[in-house]
């Protein structure tokens, strides 16, 4: 039998129990959040102490750096790493946490002129993963925030920006990140696909714009597909003309238009998943469903009825 374990690190307090968490990661949020419910009293353990009863509202502040790990009889993973955002009073304690965008709102800055993606990157001080080689046209931002600055490129440039476990910055294209394979069997490890729907090719219409920013700063479009369907915006850089950017195009629209899975799958901690991880799902009583997707968002909650993921699926890989 599996015993739920967690180990939760808020400042230089540690402690093993908690109320209830839930984390929402997405390649498509600027930013991991995090909900910690806490008991008005716990035993907490600070380093070289032993455990102490005390109200844990005076333990915490707003800032304190958050490690959040959870698994099963003591194997736990880490799920969520950040800083407090705010503390509500309430009972239980509501800890709402987010990851180090919370940084970026504090510190602001002016840039002007002709730059990268990268240079930007630097001068932000943020520890660089996967960034995309984009030469940016006259990027402009007048005394703004850190996070007002991401915010403005993930605008502007059509760019998925977040930070992973290890605090790295990653500003890309969807699927030029890839992680871990995660093998789901429908009705096996999965506990509900109520909201998982299989696709026909034949049955999906969308219509793509494709955008590109060339390297002088113009910016070329095309558009392909169907009308009366979905609509999707898709940029590329340093794409030379129209003809190549159809033919991106193209090959994003086939990527998007297939027999397969949309929507979500519910499971327990274990397997353990991240965004940007692979899907790889089975189904024993349909097997020609198989296939492997993105994983572009994970819910994950915690607590007395259990720990579960909500894991949301992308294109086909």
């Amino acid at each position: 039998m599996y015993v739920l374990t967690s180990n939760l690190q808020i400042g230089n307090v540690n402690f093993d129990s908690v109320h209830s968490v839930e984390i929402e990661r997405s390649i498509h949020q600027l930013g991991d959040k995090a909900t910690i419910m806490i008991p008005v009293t716990s035993l907490l353990t600070q380093a070289g102490e032993t455990s102490t009863l005390v109200e844990t509202a005076k333990q915490f502040k707003v800032g304190d750096r958050v490690i959040v790990e959870l698994g099963y009889d003591k194997d736990n993973k880490k799920e969520f790493v950040g800083y407090v955002k705010s503390i509500n009073l309430r009972t239980p304690i509501e800890i709402v946490c987010e990851d180090e965008f919370y940084q970026l709102r504090k510190k602001s800055t002016t840039l002007s002129g002709k730059t990268t993606l990268v240079d930007i990157v630097s001068k932000l001080g943020l520890t660089a993963g996967r960034v995309e080689g984009l030469s940016l046209r006259n990027f402009v931002c007048e005394n703004m925030t850190y996070f007002e600055i991401i915010s403005k490129l993930a605008q502007d440039y059509g760019l998925l920006m977040w930070f992973d476990l290890e605090g790295k910055f990653n500003a890309t294209s969807i699927g030029k990140v890839v992680g871990e394979t995660v093998k789901y069997a429908l009705r096996e490890n999965v506990i509900n696909d109520n909201s998982l729907q299989y696709r026909k090719k034949e049955d999906v219409k969308l219509k793509v714009d494709a955008i590109c920013d060339k390297k002088d700063g113009t910016e070329i479009k095309a558009t392909i597909g169907d009308d009366g369907g979905a609509y999707e915006t898709i940029y590329f850089y340093n794409v030379e003309d129209e003809s190549e950017l159809k033919t991106l195009a193209e090959q994003e629209l086939q990527k998007r238009s297939y027999d397969g899975y949309d929507g979500e799958i519910e499971t327990f901690l274990q397997p353990y998943c991240r965004p940007c991880d692979i899907a790889e799902i089975t189904d024993k009583t349909y097997t020609d469903r198989s296939g492997s997707y993105l994983i572009t968002g994970v819910r994950t909650t915690f607590g007395s009825g259990g720990g579960r993921r909500n894991v949301t699926i992308g294109i086909k890989n």
